[in-house]
C-alpha cells in the first residue's frame, strides 16, 4: 500500500474499498467490548501497525484508520480506553498519525486524555514485550495487528501478548493467507519459506502445504485452521476464530480478520458483530 496526501493535508494510506469493512467491524466490536469491560481496572488499545490515521480508496473516499477510530469510541458512561499505544515503523506515518490525534483532541473527539495516546516509532516485534510489561495482568487489552505481509509478524511476537500471564487480551489481526502466505510460499525461495515459517512459528506449516498439492481452497482452509490452532495451543488463547472474511469487490478472497480471546463473552460479541457485518449495509458504507 502506498501513501497519498489526503484532504486534510496529511499523508494517508492508499487502500482498496474493502478496507473499510475491517474498520467498521472494529468500531462495532469496541463499542460492545467497552460496555462489557467497564469494571476492568484499566483498558488498553495497542495497535502496532497503526498507519497514518486515514485511508483513501480508489474512488477518493476517505475514512479513518482503526487507530483513530478506537481512540474516539466511548462506553455509555463516556469513558473510552484508558491508554492507546499506536505504533509505526516509519516516521512519516507516525507524524501524520500524531497530528490527526492532536486534531481529534482539539475537536473534542478523543474518548481519553491526549496524554494517554502514545504515537511511537518502533518495530512492533521489538517493543511488544516491553509494552505488555507495562500492562497490569488484570487489565483489559485489545491488540490490533493489521499487517500487510507474513514477514512483518513472527509468531513469537503474537505469543508475547500472553507470555506474562495476562488473561484479558483480545487480538484482532489480519491473516494474509490468500494474498500473502500463498504468494510467498509459492515463490519457492528460501527467504520466503523462512518468513512463512517465522509467521506460523513452526515449519510444520509445510506438512499442511504439501498435504494439499492441488492448492486452492482446501490448502488455504487447512493453513487457516493450522494458524488458528497455533493461536490456541501455542500462544494460549481459548478461542481463535475468523470474524471477518474480506473479499474484493469482484468476490475474490483476499484475507481474513481473526479474533483470539480467552473470554466467552468476547467471542459472543464477535459473533454478533460478524452477523451484523454480513447484513446489507447502506450504500457506500463498505
Amino acid at each position: 500500500m502506498g501513501l497519498v496526501v489526503a484532504s486534510d493535508g496529511l499523508l494517508a494510506r492508499k487502500n482498496a474499498r474493502h478496507g473499510e469493512a475491517k474498520v467498521q467491524w472494529l468500531q462495532w466490536y469496541v463499542e460492545a467490548a467497552l460496555q462489557a469491560t467497564q469494571r476492568m481496572p484499566r483498558r488498553w488499545y495497542v495497535d502496532l501497525f497503526a498507519g497514518p490515521g486515514r485511508n483513501i480508496d480508489p474512488s477518493g473516499h476517505e475514512y479513518p484508520s482503526m487507530a483513530v477510530t478506537a481512540a474516539t469510541i466511548a462506553d455509555r458512561t463516556g469513558r473510552g480506553f484508558h491508554q492507546c499505544i499506536l505504533g509505526n515503523l516509519h516516521d512519516e506515518q507516525a507524524t501524520a498519525l500524531h497530528e490527526r490525534i492532536d486534531r481529534a483532541h482539539a475537536a473534542g473527539q478523543l474518548a481519553l486524555s491526549r496524554a494517554n495516546v502514545q504515537c511511537i516509532v518502533a518495530d512492533a516485534n521489538h517493543v511488544a514485550a516491553d509494552i505488555m510489561s507495562g500492562v497490569a495482568r488484570r487489565d483489559y487489552v485489545l491488540a490490533s495487528l493489521d499487517i500487510e505481509a507474513p514477514r512483518q509478524l513472527p509468531f513469537r511476537t503474537v505469543r508475547t501478548l500472553l507470555a506474562r500471564g495476562h488473561t484479558s487480551v483480545d487480538l484482532y489481526m489480519l491473516l494474509p493467507l490468500h494474498m500473502g502466505v500463498n504468494r510467498a510460499a509459492g515463490t519457492g525461495s528460501g527467504q520466503a519459506y523462512e518468513s512463512v515459517t517465522s509467521f506460523f512459528g513452526t515449519s510444520e506449516w509445510l506438512d499442511v502445504w504439501y498435504r494439499h498439492p492441488s492448492g486452492g481452497t482446501p490448502r488455504t482452509t487447512a493453513l487457516l485452521e493450522f494458524y488458528l490452532q497455533q493461536l490456541r495451543s501455542e500462544a494460549g488463547w481459548k478461542h481463535a476464530e475468523v470474524v471477518l472474511p474480506v473479499r474484493s469487490m469482484g468476490g475474490q478472497k483476499l484475507y481474513q480478520m481473526l479474533l483470539a480471546t480467552n473470554n466467552d463473552t468476547a467471542l459472543k460479541i464477535a459473533k454478533g458483530v460478524r452477523k451484523r457485518s454480513e447484513q446489507p449495509q447502506l450504500p457506500g458504507l463498505f
